[in-house]
């Protein structure tokens, strides 16, 4: 028990992160709304609209936005650790003490067999990236030659494309996770947990890549043909703000609809059929409660947060909200829909601890719109380099 309120326990401690995050973009937003001339529109809320006499307030804000994201896995070791220490809980993995760990039946697999199973399923997990890559830059070059009403439209397959794409992938990762034969249940989860997790990070980073190598590659021939009001020609921040919006809002809407509508339909359409009414078989028709996937999901919301308060300062709001309408969601699941939580042999806080901190390098770190590109494009270097010297807050 202490273990499932200890989920529960890190939404919360998400959303005091996500309400800081949503202050310290009130704080730029509000200014600039109040220094610059701006249209009605969304984009009125982006970095691309910002001016230059905006420029100080918005980079000390992103600064202490990146100084947030990036103590949180701290904060919460700290936390974890003074919630054992107080309550004298034991975090040992009993489960391998007994031994209960062991797969059985993958115990004669050799360790030369293992490994060629091992690459030949992360071999499979590199092609289905490059895959998913692909479809996502012929969408993004299609962007730069659409009239600019239809962008929105493409926006939003993109992020239709994506959820669907983590859906089909999550499947299949398990699949792959089972084919490499693991010896015991604690390796099957990590490369489990590791494949699907950095499926969607890199999904989103490949998205990123594939704006910037739109832009710099056709950009410039497209606008050629146009007035001066291309889309290739504005600063870029205005596609990806809108693109990271969409992509936030879609997975925690469409995702969460799936989650509670999948099983209950799954069970009238196909376990009534099937003679399912015994309350034993009612019970084994529902989907497992898996806590180490619920993690995973909002890890990758709150990577998204992270990319996106450098082009959307008010993004927070939207992971806070979401973070609300989640920890609802996830209570009336576990109660009414799911299977009853399996027992956990940990508090799973290393394994929080080092995704919270790999979240953060990598939202500071990825190429060309990371934060750390992002507020180094003061230097013209950078600023060329990264394709962001149109946006007038750094002219």
């Amino acid at each position: 028990a202490e273990y499932m309120g200890l989920y529960y326990d890190f939404i919360r401690f998400v959303m005091v992160t996500n309400a800081v995050l949503m202050f310290l973009g009130l704080i730029s937003t509000g200014y600039h709304l109040s220094v610059d001339t701006v249209d009605r529109s969304g984009y009125a809320l982006t970095v691309a609209t910002y001016s230059r006499r905006a420029y100080y307030v918005w980079f000390v804000s992103s600064c202490l936005m990146v100084l947030t994201f990036f103590s949180f896995g701290f904060l919460y070791a700290r936390r974890i650790t003074l919630f054992f220490r107080t309550r004298h809980l034991d975090d040992q993995d009993r489960i391998k003490a007994l031994g209960l760990d062991l797969i059985p039946e993958n115990r004669k697999m050799t360790p030369g067999r293992r490994r060629l199973l091992f690459a030949g399923s992360y071999s499979v997990f590199i092609v289905l990236l490059v895959f998913s890559g692909a479809i996502n830059l012929g969408l993004v070059i299609g962007k730069q030659f659409v009239s600019r009403r239809f962008i929105s439209y493409i926006a939003v397959l993109i992020s239709l494309l994506l959820i669907a794409m983590n859906y089909i992938f999550k499947k299949l990762a398990t699949r792959l996770t089972v084919f490499e034969r693991h010896r015991s249940w604690s390796g099957f989860r990590t490369h489990l947990s590791v494949k699907y997790f950095l499926f969607k990070m890199v999904n989103v980073a490949l998205l990123y890549a594939a704006q910037f190598f739109a832009i710099k590659t056709f950009g410039k021939g497209i606008c050629d043909k146009r007035d001066a009001g291309c889309v290739s020609q504005r600063c870029p921040f205005s596609q990806i703000a809108e693109q990271l919006v969409y992509v936030l809002v879609l997975d925690v809407t469409l995702n969460n609809a799936l989650e509670m509508l999948i099983p209950t339909l799954r069970y009238y359409c196909f376990g009534k059929r099937r003679g399912m009414t015994s309350a034993a078989a009612n019970v084994a028709s529902k989907p497992e409660f898996d806590i180490a996937e619920e993690y995973l999901e909002l890890l990758y919301r709150q990577f998204i947060v992270y990319i996106g308060s450098m082009t959307v300062p008010m993004i927070g709001a939207l992971g806070l909200v979401g973070n609300i309408l989640e920890f609802q969601l996830d209570k009336y699941r576990m109660l009414r829909i799911t299977q009853k939580p399996k027992f956990m042999a940990h508090s799973m806080k290393r394994f929080l601890v080092f995704y919270l901190t790999g979240v953060a390098l990598f939202a500071i770190g990825v190429f060309p719109y990371g934060s750390f590109w992002i507020l180094a494009s003061s230097f013209v270097s950078v600023s060329s380099a990264t394709d962001v010297s149109r946006c007038s807050v750094f002219q």
